[in-house]
């Protein structure tokens, strides 16, 4: 047993549960999901005193992060469907997928928004030029005939924000 890996795992249960833990056995798990390993590693069982739902909890630590350098502690307690070290791990697997999905859904969500606002600043321009006139912040009315320089530098100006907007929904993270 080694007590380097295992006392923060152990202080981890007790901080992630806020309840004392002792620790009963460690239980090498391989999970294989359609042939391919997904998981592999120790996971400690710990008996829990004090918790008001759960008697056991299922716990380890790997390292997480785009750069793997930060050492994420995971704590699952034995509380229906949860009711082997086994399903623990699947328990999480799932979970941190479920997270994964949320985050690229939000992602695609907010460039989606991002391109809709060039869209709509397209098609407000657009309106504005056939019209023959912008109205600025101000109030102040450019009409294509009274002043086209500035009518026109109106235009390629909105076009030019709607571009970005469009290019930012494609390309920026």
């Amino acid at each position: 047993m080694n007590l380097d890996y295992l006392e923060p795992v152990q202080a981890a249960v007790s901080q992630l549960r806020n309840c004392g833990a002792t620790h009963v056995e460690t239980m090498l798990l391989h999970k294989v999901f359609r042939g391919q390993a997904i998981w592999k590693g120790d996971v400690e069982v710990s008996d829990l005193q004090g918790h008001p739902k759960a008697k056991r909890a299922y716990a380890w630590s790997h390292l997480d992060g785009e750069s793997e350098k930060r050492t994420r502690f995971v704590a699952v307690l034995e509380i229906p469907p949860v009711e082997s070290a086994e399903a623990s791990v699947r328990v999480q697997i799932v979970q941190d997928f479920r997270k994964e999905i949320f985050k690229m859904t939000a992602s695609i969500i907010d460039k989606m928004i991002v391109m809709l606002m060039g869209l709509v600043f397209v098609l407000f321009t657009n309106w504005q030029c056939r019209r023959g006139e912008f109205i600025t912040k101000y109030g102040r009315t450019i009409r294509r005939e009274d002043d086209p320089l500035a009518f026109w530098v109106m235009v390629i100006i909105c076009f030019a924000i709607a571009i970005a907007l469009l290019l930012a929904g494609f390309f920026f993270p």
